[in-house]
């Protein structure tokens, strides 16, 4: 990969690693895991993506997200779909649908509770969002996921008798 340039240390939270892994996009299928060795922007966008992974409630832009990393907005584009295969807004909806099936997973909570949890205010928004992420409605997800922890004695005794 060719060497893009160098971030100002200003714009480096010093209380953050240096890399992040284990961070999945959408688009590239591909767990994000960044060589360990590689400075300058692309340590911005590392320690960004940290950020996001903890502060995704908060209400990003691509401007609050390249000027974290001290960086023009349309090189900051360039450089995070470059890093993440998808784009920065793009990888923090993914990121907050990962998150929301987490939450959904669980099955203590609805829909409505979960969607502000996740930066979605409109409940139906999140479910249009969360359906064209994921391809299925929330609530279809929250069924299957509960059919996946549902003992299978459950279903043998549940079959009507003839």
């Amino acid at each position: 990969m060719p060497h893009l340039g160098k971030c100002r240390k200003s714009g480096r939270n010093p209380d953050l690693p240096s890399n992040c892994r284990h961070t999945t996009c959408r688009h590239s299928r591909q767990a994000y895991s960044p060589p360990s060795h590689q400075m300058g922007s692309h340590s911005c966008i590392d320690q960004l993506i940290l950020e996001l992974h903890q502060r995704y409630r908060e209400a990003w832009t691509v401007a609050s997200m390249a000027d974290y990393c001290r960086l023009s907005i349309g090189y900051f584009s360039h450089l995070f779909q470059e890093r993440t295969g998808c784009a920065p807004l793009r990888y923090l909806t993914d990121l907050r649908i990962e998150k929301a099936k987490i939450l959904i997973s669980t099955g203590t909570m609805n829909l409505s509770a979960i969607a502000p949890m996740v930066r979605f205010v409109d409940p139906l928004y999140f479910s249009r969002v969360f359906k064209k992420s994921t391809g299925v409605p929330p609530t279809l997800f929250l069924q299957s996921q509960l059919t996946q922890q549902t003992p299978e004695w459950y279903f043998a005794e549940q079959t009507p008798e003839s």
